[in-house]
């Protein structure tokens, strides 16, 4: 068994090993896409989709075939609902996120292209928090959610795992924000929890 391993890992180091040089120790850029989030949780209920989007930037420290990417995301995350027959509800929970990412580069033989894979810690606090409802027939109103009475926790813990490709200065990335932490702030403490998948490019300068 022993063996077996040592063999795997060496077989495993040319693969990821990209050239020191094939990278500029740090780098710094702006990224945006779309945010595809749910709820989850055994008190989440039958929720749907919220679609919204992702933005803001990064910062890329890179030591061999690894680099640090700390992130700073305007996310709109929250979810749908079906109310009754006719009408459907729509809970818009915004963050400010900040990811932790580790990158793990794959060497392709071409300086410019970087497939990679990642995972990290976030956290996020929250920017807003609105209600709305609609009746189907054009008609809907908003609320923030402490005017409902429906107290939201000011921070978000998630763990980011996802993967990407860098072409150059650009960087393509997808990737599941799982949230951690019930976002429920009353005493009840409903098993309620975020969850996004997200789809960006960023442009490195």
């Amino acid at each position: 068994m022993r063996s077996r391993i040592l063999t795997t890992l060496a077989l495993l180091v040319p693969v990821l090993a990209v050239p020191a040089k094939a990278q500029l120790p740090m780098q710094f850029g702006v990224m945006a896409g779309a945010s595809f989030a749910n709820f989850h949780g055994s008190d989440a209920g039958n929720s749907n989709t919220r679609t919204g989007f992702a933005a803001g930037g990064f910062l890329r420290f890179h030591t061999g075939i690894f680099a640090i990417e700390p992130q700073a995301l305007y996310v709109q995350k929250g979810a749908k609902a079906d109310i009754g027959t006719s009408g459907s509800g729509t809970f818009k929970l915004d963050y400010i996120e900040v990811p932790v990412l580790v990158k793990v580069m794959i060497a392709t033989g071409d300086v410019g292209l970087s497939p990679n894979i990642f995972a990290g810690p976030a956290i996020a606090f929250k920017a807003n928090c609105q209600l709305k409802g609609d009746n189907g027939s054009g008609s809907s109103v908003q609320t923030s959610c402490s005017d409902a009475g429906v107290p939201v926790k000011s921070t978000d813990f998630s763990l980011v795992l996802g993967a990407g490709l860098d072409v150059r200065r650009l960087s393509f990335q997808g990737r599941y924000d799982l949230g951690l932490t019930k976002i429920d702030d009353s005493a009840a403490g409903a098993d309620i929890k975020n969850g996004a998948f997200l789809i960006t490019v960023g442009f490195a300068f």
